[in-house]
């Protein structure tokens, strides 16, 4: 039996545990902008799989998150995704190695938007890298 893979693509909400114990950020997105990725990566013949959790929410709500930003990006997070297609994904844990690989905030963009219609988002992007989903327990 083929093992099932976790969707990707769109996402509808996330809700963030900083892996350092700091408070739980509320993560309100602005509808169909957030996404989450995985690809598989080959470095001279060894496979990983980079994760990246990009949130768009407004301005004001990341403006909240600045104090946990050093955190986030030191410790990293776990993030529990909701696709479109309704799936709940746990990202940034693994049962084999608990929060050793966590997200780590990467970038924290805070633009203007280039239309009147884009509004004053902010752009968070969590990134990771493991092997863990590549791998297949011997039954």
């Amino acid at each position: 039996m083929e093992p099932m893979r976790k969707p990707v693509g769109g996402i509808e909400a996330a809700a963030i545990v900083p892996v350092d114990g700091s408070p739980r950020p509320e993560t309100p997105l602005i509808e169909q902008r957030s996404s989450y990725v995985e690809e598989v990566v080959s470095d001279d013949g060894i496979l990983r799989v980079h994760h990246t959790l990009t949130l768009v929410m407004p301005r004001e709500a990341a403006a909240a998150l600045l104090p946990l930003a050093a955190g986030m990006a030191a410790a990293g997070v776990t993030a529990v995704v909701r696709t479109a297609a309704g799936e709940e994904l746990t990202v940034g844990w693994s049962e084999r190695f608990g929060f050793e690989q966590p997200l780590r905030l990467r970038s924290l963009l805070l633009g203007s938007g280039t239309h009147a219609a884009d509004g004053n988002a902010a752009t968070l992007r969590f990134e990771s890298d493991d092997t863990t989903a590549l791998w297949q327990d011997e039954a």
